[in-house]
This record gives structure tokens, C-alpha cells and sequence, in this order.
């Protein structure tokens, strides 16, 4: 299978968790992928598992006062 050329992250942000689910350009189902914790090691660590499966990342949180520190 071909490595996708982008792989879209989206991230549901919360007081203590982190809901993330992806979807690629090789296949347009979504689909949830983990909880994390809200610190930025968690959000660094998945930034880094998926950099190798695709050419791009487009990572994206839902605004609201909890994902502020991602912003930053």
C-alpha cells in the first residue's frame, strides 16, 4: 500500500484527555485512533507516530478554552 500523501488529525480537546481520530487521502473513512493526555509530550508523541506515514499532516482541534495550549 502506497504511503498517503496527507493524513488529516483531528483532536477533541478536554480538561485532563485528548479524543484523536485521522483520516488519509488513500481512504476517506474516519477513524479514531487514541485518548491521550492534555500535555504537550502526549500531542508531540503523536505528531510523531504519524510523520512517517504520510508526506503531510494537517493537525486540527475543535477552538474552545481547553486547546489553548495546543495553539500556543
Amino acid at each position: 500500500m502506497s504511503k498517503p500523501s496527507t493524513i488529516f488529525i483531528g483532536k477533541d480537546v478536554h480538561k485532563e484527555t485528548v479524543d484523536v481520530a485521522f483520516v488519509s487521502t488513500n481512504n476517506s473513512a474516519v477513524s479514531f485512533y487514541d485518548t491521550i493526555p492534555t500535555n504537550s509530550r502526549s500531542a508531540l508523541n503523536l505528531i510523531k507516530k504519524f510523520a512517517y506515514k504520510a508526506s503531510h499532516l494537517c493537525v486540527v482541534y475543535e477552538a474552545g478554552p481547553c486547546g489553548y495550549w495546543l495553539y500556543r
